[in-house]
């Protein structure tokens, strides 16, 4: 995915495996939405990605319970012209 004025990819029904992509020039590279136990009790699975110049986050995280979440082995670059509140991975609030 190249050139998204929005997000890359957007898990919204939570549970997914979002893996193997190049994500380049979009807003947030990834964005999972929900995290609730009957759509995801597994939580979201995040691997393998390439996430390129995105300007607010690499990955966001808008959920209540990330815990379940895996997200491993991933390239995310910060271009210079990023936000200056960039996270590689950022949440909506931050998990203990």
């Amino acid at each position: 995915l190249k050139n998204w004025p929005s997000q890359g990819i957007i898990d919204g029904g939570g549970g997914n495996y979002i893996f193997n992509n190049v994500i380049e020039n979009t807003v947030d590279g990834i964005m999972l939405m929900t995290d609730d136990i009957i759509r995801a009790p597994i939580g979201g699975r995040i691997f393998n990605n390439a996430i390129l110049n995105s300007t607010m986050n690499g990955i966001y995280i808008f959920c209540t319970n990330p815990d379940k979440t895996l997200i491993y082995n991933n390239i995310i670059n910060k271009p210079s012209t990023a936000d200056a509140a960039f996270k590689y991975v950022g949440f909506n609030y931050e998990p203990n």
